[in-house]
């Protein structure tokens, strides 16, 4: 199997964020079994207005990191998606696999953080991040 690399992602004319929030937006829809999203991007927290499909309400958002996942990034556009809407399932999309603090074998403080913020809201997090992404286009 050839190896899938974000080095090419994003060369015609469009910035690699701008690639993978499309790219993002299709592996969303793919996944809900939808044809397209009809909403406004750009979005406190989301890319696009919240949507519904299988009587549920989600959202997405899309992480281009040029280098490791950034869990201070993630967790300030989560926490807005959290706070302005009611969500029963929030997909982030990474680029780059998710990473444990500095040191420490357990999560983050910011995923920790994220997981009890969502628990509270009642929203269930789908973290998709490179490898489930290769798979998804292989």
């Amino acid at each position: 199997m050839e190896a899938l690399s974000w080095n090419t992602f994003g060369q015609k004319a469009q910035s690699r964020q701008t690639s993978f929030e499309d790219l993002s937006m299709f592996l969303c829809c793919r996944e809900l079994g939808i044809t397209k999203i009809e909403a406004y991007h750009n979005q406190p927290g989301i890319e696009t207005e919240p949507f519904e499909a299988k009587d549920k309400r989600y959202g997405f958002q899309a992480k281009y990191f040029d280098s490791k996942f950034d869990w201070g990034q993630v967790e300030k556009s989560v926490t807005k998606a959290l706070n302005n809407y009611d969500l029963d399932t929030l997909f982030v999309y990474s680029n780059r696999p998710k990473t444990l603090d500095q040191g420490s074998k357990g999560k983050s403080k910011a995923e920790s953080r994220i997981e009890k913020l969502a628990k509270t809201k009642g929203t269930n997090l789908r973290y998709v991040t490179e490898k489930e992404i290769f798979l998804q286009l292989t």
